[in-house]
């Protein structure tokens, strides 16, 4: 039929669309504002989609069929703003229905806003689905990094150290099976509310007990020698780091899926008071995240300071300097994963690079003073004395039994003791 038509309908607020209708329409629209980049989206649950199609005023229960919530690029959110830009909003917030030719998105789009005043409990049902929506996409973010880090969930909660958390385990399940059922379900029944109700306190001690592991962390990176820090940081990064790292990413979830029910109960119960409980649990979601972000970033800037390696210790203790450097960055890469998949910011940091020990013996000759810089000068401007020579030809074996492990091979076996620098 010619006079056919595209309908979606949409709502956006902030940096996510939920949009509902066909399947193909969805994905052409997607594409469209998108410009044809990859977007972050997730499927919508029945309540959602009933929500946006009453805000919206989307006419036909038949394009109920599907829905999409959508992580806006600024790209995608520029388009958005165009196409609404004959019917401004309020409050930033974009409800309609967008229509056009049939199977072409294109130009031709316009939005339709429902007409007469905007039905205060519906608009609010939609904004705690919007929420609930976000909540869920971050839900996933979490999974797939412990995923990502090939975390066993159940080994992971078995762990000693996880156990003086508490029931970290059964509260990790309740919630998971709860959180579930919902998806499916689309309501949260007095039997699973019963059941997780009673977990806000221990959820946040969660979230506060990873916070102190890594601040401990974070102490004990920032005292002692160059050895002992290469130790403590060694550590770190072997498996204390990763490990706190996914107990908060675990914790954080539980966090997310209480909230998400938390929205979902208030709906079905009293939706006159949704939107105090949006309120709380956003602001709620903004302390604990600068929580976690300022823990996070001292700790990134202890890293950091461990990681600026002098040129003296490089000299005297070559082999800790170099793992300490090694473990500063590979410790800083576990931190940049979680930080990013969790949206928390941005890390500043300064790549240690691992200085070569020759390198470090010409740069304190060079800014070293008369003590030190005598005795290094001496090394680079003709060896005066056996003591001397004998620290170098140590100091340069251990260098070279360190890149002939690097490189795989077996230390000791290729190296002159005599010269350490002459082919073999």
């Amino acid at each position: 039929m010619e006079n056919e038509s595209t309908e979606l309908g949409i709502y956006v607020e902030g940096d996510a669309a939920m949009i509902v209708g066909n399947d193909d329409d969805i994905e052409l629209f997607m594409r469209h504002i998108s410009d044809g980049s990859p977007v972050k989206a997730k499927a919508m649950t029945k309540d959602a989609l009933t929500a946006v199609a009453g805000v919206s005023g989307l006419a036909s229960q038949a394009q109920l069929a599907s829905g999409k919530w959508v992580q806006l690029t600024t790209e995608s959110a520029t388009r958005l703003k165009q196409l609404a830009a004959t019917n401004p909003s309020k409050d930033g917030i974009i409800a309609g229905v967008v229509r056009g030719p049939k199977g072409r998105i294109d130009q031709h789009l316009k939005l339709i806003l429902p007409g007469g005043a905007p039905n205060a409990l519906m608009t609010s049902n939609a904004a705690t689905m919007a929420m609930s929506m976000a909540i869920q996409m971050a839900v996933e973010d979490l999974r797939q990094y412990l995923k990502a880090m090939d975390v066993k969930l159940d080994k992971l909660l078995k762990n000693d150290r996880s156990e003086v958390m508490g029931d970290i385990r059964g509260v990790t399940r309740t919630l998971s099976e709860a959180f579930d059922m919902y998806q499916e379900t689309g309501r949260v029944s007095s039997v699973n509310w019963d059941k997780v109700q009673q977990h806000p306190t221990a959820l946040a001690s969660f979230v506060a007990q990873c916070v102190e592991q890594i601040e401990s962390m974070t102490e004990e990176i920032s005292r002692g020698s160059v050895s002992d820090k290469a130790k403590a940081v060694e550590q770190l990064a072997r498996e204390e780091l990763s490990f706190w790292l996914s107990i908060l990413a675990v914790s954080l979830a539980n966090q997310r899926r209480f909230h998400v029910l938390e929205l979902a109960r208030v709906n079905q119960e009293h939706p006159e008071d949704a939107a105090i409980h949006r309120e709380v649990i956003g602001k709620h979601n903004e302390a604990m995240a600068r929580n976690v972000s300022r823990a996070l970033q001292r700790l990134n800037e202890a890293l950091q300071s461990a990681g600026k390696v002098k040129d003296l210790e490089r000299v005297v203790q070559p082999i800790p300097a170099r793992d300490l450097v090694r473990a500063v960055n590979r410790a800083h890469g576990q931190l940049g994963r979680f930080v990013n998949m969790a949206k928390l910011g941005t890390l500043s940091w300064t790549d240690s690079s691992q200085k070569d020990w020759g390198k470090a013996v010409a740069d304190v000759a060079q800014q070293g003073g008369a003590a030190v810089g005598g005795a290094v000068n001496g090394v680079f401007g003709g060896i005066r004395n056996l003591a001397e020579q004998a620290v170098l030809i140590q100091a340069k074996r251990i260098e070279a039994e360190r890149a002939a492990r690097d490189q795989g091979g077996e230390p000791g076996k290729d190296i002159d003791v005599v010269d350490p620098d002459r082919p073999s």
